[in-house]
């Protein structure tokens, strides 16, 4: 324990976000065997699978914990399983998608401008220059304006028909799905899924985060010494 521990990273003077010392876990059960279980046999029997189980149980949330076999296993693969914990599935609710009015008169009037100044880099001789100008402010101006007003009304009428009522049904749908995975898992929806990170596997033993009061299954694998 005290060579993994020298290998953790040294504290920096900032608060960690987890806990990086692991410490040992509330043993609840522990068992194991080597095959065979008679000593004395013959030297080639040393590589026989030898196996140990228990559970394990570790208070606090985000702290590492650290499980040792009844006795040593070479090579160890450990597996260790949460025990699934009470509680709701989160849902969030997907906000509406709300669009621009395309009729509106900031919108009618860029186009407007943007085609009465492209216009006007037409400009005729004088003194034709001052009748074109007058045709841009009034007539050009106008008719892009007025233009884009009939084409944004036609933009909102196909954004509330067509494409607000498809986004509608994917944000409708969107959390249907977590009950969908729920149930492929076997899960009932009122039973969190506790996957468990493990760290520092060795022959005696490896340690597991807890999540907060964290019971966790464990079973390993591997040669007899």
């Amino acid at each position: 324990m005290a060579e993994r521990l020298a290998k953790l990273p040294r504290a920096t003077g900032e608060t960690p976000i987890l806990d990086q010392i692991a410490i040992p876990a509330t043993v609840i059960t522990v068992s194991g065997f080597n095959l065979p279980e008679a000593q004395g046999l013959l030297p080639q029997l040393q590589g026989f699978p030898s196996f140990a189980w228990g559970t394990a149980a570790g208070a606090k949330a985000g702290q590492w914990y650290a499980v040792y076999y009844p006795h040593t296993i070479k090579g160890s693969t450990p597996v260790a399983i949460g025990r699934g914990r009470l509680g709701d599935i989160k849902l969030r609710e997907i906000v509406r998608t709300i669009r621009d009015d395309f009729t509106n008169d900031t919108y009618c009037g860029k186009i407007g401008a943007g085609a009465r100044d492209a216009a006007k880099t037409f400009s005729p001789p004088w003194p034709l220059d001052a009748i074109w100008g007058w045709f841009c402010d009034t007539f050009v101006y106008g008719a892009f304006f007025w233009a884009w007003k009939a084409g944004g009304l036609i933009l909102n009428i196909l954004w509330d028909t067509f494409v607000q009522t498809q986004i509608d049904k994917v944000r409708d749908a969107v959390n249907l799905r977590l009950y969908d995975l729920y149930e492929m898992w076997g899960f009932p929806t009122n039973m969190v899924p506790t996957p468990l990170h493990i760290r520092n596997i060795s022959d005696s033993g490896f340690e597991f985060q807890s999540y907060g009061n964290t019971t966790t299954f464990w079973f390993a694998i591997g040669k007899r010494i």
